[in-house]
């Protein structure tokens, strides 16, 4: 005889039904009429965790957006919190956080290469973790886009694995590439997409070195005008703009440095300020494509979130350079390559034992196997 427990959660006319427990029971003997002592604790503590969950969720929800203007508001103290209760501790958590990045492999025969987009998500971001310390909420994933037919639904699947719910907070960050941006939309209704602080400050740190090396002054005609000292200014200015948020004065800014540095490349035959403008106006197209994903960086910073992907880095260096680019001179077909990420990823995540079990129920792992028989012992 089997017995399976459920929670029905009501809010808003939405039912959400939530498994606590199933036990079975064969036969009938006193010591297994009921519940037991560790059984009904079980099952008190899941349904703790669910009434405490559930409604701090659905107050959160209902204080995302402010009262007067009705804009969202910015998602702060994203740290885990320890409640003790009389059916033990709960651990409310933290907004799920996912980066995604890509890479580039070399392509079969004479094709070039191919991107390869990977990331990871976690539940418990902490600035101070180096980069690559093993974090155990952490999961990656890697596919090659063009190859795979569901992009997103493999990342909705890897998020559901997680615990992702219908109406959990999620922030995706990403390098505001169009592929890349575009694939964690509409994924879920409670997401956060933003782009991260360090590919703007990539950009913005490469013009600088090329206003650096502009010349002092200009002549337009028969007076002369500073040249460089301004467009290291207004450049300045523009990362201060994007820093705090203030996208609006940021391309104006962008706007006025063009003009600038049109009428310098009209009025000087040197390639510098063609070369400048010509980047300055491909990271105009840049933040304007990315404009509604630009947060304040500032006040994400302050209160200790995550601003950029570099906790995807190491999952980039881990799935894709050491094995497909980094020093190796192999050549990969999508296909090839694709399966091999789902392998590579899979043993990051700890999962691939599982799925041999699955496949083989008598698989075991090195440290499981029995001791060698007599028969194969040294010396018989």
């Amino acid at each position: 005889m089997k017995f399976r427990f459920e929670l029905r959660c009501i809010a808003d006319d939405q039912e959400e039904v939530h498994p606590v427990a199933s036990l079975e029971r064969e036969g009938v003997a006193p010591e297994t009429l009921g519940l037991t002592l560790v059984e009904g604790r079980a099952i008190l503590k899941t349904i703790q965790e669910v009434m405490i969950e559930k409604p701090l969720a659905h107050y959160v929800e209902s204080q995302r957006r402010c009262p007067d203007c009705g804009a969202p508001r910015p998602i702060r103290g994203h740290h885990q919190v320890n409640l003790r209760t009389a059916f033990g501790n709960c651990t409310v958590d933290r907004p799920l956080l996912v980066g995604i990045d890509a890479g580039f492999v070399r392509a079969r025969g004479q094709q070039g290469h191919f991107e390869v987009i990977t990331g990871k998500s976690i539940l418990a971001f902490k600035r101070d973790d180096p980069e690559d310390a093993p974090t155990a909420d952490a999961r990656c994933f890697a596919f090659v886009q063009t190859f795979d037919d569901k992009p997103k639904r493999r990342l909705f699947e890897l998020l559901k694995s997680e615990g992702m719910q219908d109406n959990q907070q999620v922030t995706f960050l990403s390098d505001g590439g169009g592929d890349v941006r575009n694939l964690p939309l509409y994924l879920n209704p409670q997401a956060e997409h933003l782009i991260d602080w360090f590919h703007i400050t990539v950009r913005l740190t490469a013009m600088l070195h090329t206003a650096k090396g502009l010349e002092e002054t200009i002549r337009e005609g028969e007076e002369q005008y500073p040249l460089r000292q301004p467009v290291l200014e207004t450049l300045e200015r523009i990362k201060w703009y994007l820093w705090h948020g203030n996208v609006f004065q940021a391309l104006k800014h962008i706007d006025d440095l063009e003009q600038d540095l049109d009428a310098a490349a009209f009025e000087d035959a040197d390639e510098r300020p063609r070369k400048l403008l010509t980047a300055v106006e491909e990271f105009h197209s840049y933040v304007d494509n990315n404009r509604d994903f630009i947060p304040n960086y500032g006040e994400r910073f302050r209160q200790g979130e995550a601003i950029s992907t570099a906790f995807v880095e190491s999952t980039v260096n881990q799935v894709i350079s050491k094995r497909m680019a980094k020093r190796q001179q192999m050549q990969w077909s999508q296909r090839g390559a694709h399966l091999l990420l789902q392998c590579r990823t899979r043993v990051l995540n700890e999962e691939l034992e599982e799925i041999f079990r699955g496949w083989c129920p008598q698989f075991m792992t090195q440290g499981a196997r029995p001791p060698p028989c007599e028969a194969d012992a040294p010396g018989s």
